[in-house]
């Protein structure tokens, strides 16, 4: 699951170096906890009835915000007390934000050492636990270079106006946030939007994303990272995960496409699904840099002909946070195996495309109708408009007035330095 901040992995503390057994994987609370299970804080939503589940599993020691999500372990497929179904049979798994699907290597924290200790000179050899090995889909082994020009624009933009990429994080973003504190900012959030008594939410260090989201059986799945939780970025994450993917993804099944986009000739969900997250994501923000968004999409280009640890040595140039640096190459390495070869996953370019697509039509393309229609691309709306089901549609409260969402989109283009001239010689042409 993308909101528009940076994911940090910390050096592993000596003290967890060692481990003898398996790890302890993050439980997802489907159910509330039986007398056996570990106990979880959970939040009521002050309604009666349906409550959405917030799980904060209680710490016996307070942790550092920059905990290192463990990656899955070998138990990996095994449900846990805590998840265990209650039927036979459940419905899939159904994930709303593309963008989080990427493989997590099973020897992450092994090679992350190594490649420490190597001073940045390693390439890892990721492994992974999945029956077959995975590999980067077809449409995203070639990166595109495209918007690369605009994309290090925005970059040296953002950096020129902080200083470093580090103090943007830090100014920008705000303090992390103690779980505690998430808890209460995403039940304020779920009670705005009004949908407190349709969702669940698991706030766990487990994970590699910043944020996800997925429907299970029927209700949605939110699952943030507190180790990522910044003060002024939470909200984003919320609009980007909650007021985009999952909106979209419970509006689209009322559409009589879906499941069945083949039949209506419908173009791929991405890079509008992604553009309008991220959009989404630094909308409300008083400086709403795209710097993450044109970050990974320089990255991804620079992965297609450098190996994991050129990769690193380039990006030093803009991030000198190792931590940041190596969450970033895993991310356009992602699925490969040998990291020492040139090779990419280019999905990460999806968010700064979508965002320039968006905004190059945004005077033709209706926000709401967009949000209305479910998982669709822009490009569609007109053509599927007249068969589509708006009526009783979900909208997020930040898109409610259109008037100030095009004031805001204003906004965005103004502070990352985008024109209309530059974005019609480069998608037009």
């Amino acid at each position: 699951s993308l909101n528009d901040q940076i994911s940090l992995i910390p050096p592993i503390p000596k003290s967890e170096r060692k481990v003898d057994g398996p790890r302890k994987r993050r439980k997802v609370l489907t159910i509330r906890p039986t007398k056996e299970s570990r106990p979880e804080q959970v939040l009521p939503t002050g309604k009666k009835g349906r409550s959405s589940l917030v799980s904060v599993p209680l710490k016996k020691k307070e942790a550092h915000p920059g905990h290192v999500p463990q990656p899955p372990s070998a138990t990996k497929g095994k449900v846990s007390h805590a998840t265990k179904p209650t039927t036979k049979q459940e419905a899939p798994e159904v994930k709303v934000s593309p963008h989080i699907n990427s493989v997590t290597p099973s020897n992450l924290r092994e090679e992350k050492m190594k490649f420490f200790k190597s001073q940045f000179t390693y390439n890892p050899q990721f492994q992974y636990s999945t029956p077959d090995p995975p590999s980067v889909p077809p449409e995203y082994r070639t990166a595109s270079g495209e918007f690369l020009d605009l994309a290090i624009a925005i970059i040296e933009k953002t950096l020129k106006r902080y200083g470093s990429y580090e103090r943007f994080q830090d100014n920008a973003g705000g303090r992390p946030l103690q779980e505690h504190e998430i808890a209460t900012a995403v039940q304020r959030h779920l009670q705005k939007e009004g949908c407190s008594g349709e969702m669940k939410v698991c706030i766990t260090k487990d994970t590699l994303c910043i944020a996800s989201m997925a429907i299970v059986n029927g209700r949605g799945m939110l699952t943030i990272n507190a180790s990522t939780a910044r003060e002024r970025w939470l909200e984003g994450t919320l609009c980007h995960e909650i007021g985009t993917h999952y909106y979209r993804s419970m509006n689209n099944m009322k559409q009589p496409w879906w499941q069945e986009r083949k039949k209506y000739g419908m173009r791929p969900v991405n890079p509008t699904e992604e553009g309008f997250a991220t959009l989404n994501t630094v909308l409300l923000r008083d400086q709403p840099y795209l710097c993450r968004a044109a970050l990974l999409y320089y990255a991804a280009y620079k992965a297609s002909s450098l190996s994991f640890s050129e990769l690193f040595k380039d990006l030093s140039a803009y991030v000198k946070d190792p931590d940041t640096l190596w969450y970033i190459c895993m991310k356009v390495k992602s699925g490969l195996t040998d990291t020492s070869q040139p090779g990419c996953n280019s999905k990460c370019q999806v968010y700064l495309q979508g965002v320039l697509q968006l905004l190059r039509y945004r005077q033709t393309i209706d926000f709401q109708l967009l949000m209305a229609l479910g998982k669709i691309s822009f490009e569609d709306v007109g053509r599927l408009k007249r068969i589509a089901v708006s009526k009783g549609a979900r909208m997020p409260y930040f898109l409610r007035d259109k008037r100030e969402y095009m004031r805001r989109l204003e906004h965005i283009m103004k502070v990352n330095g985008i024109t209309d001239d530059a974005l019609k010689k480069l998608i037009d042409s």
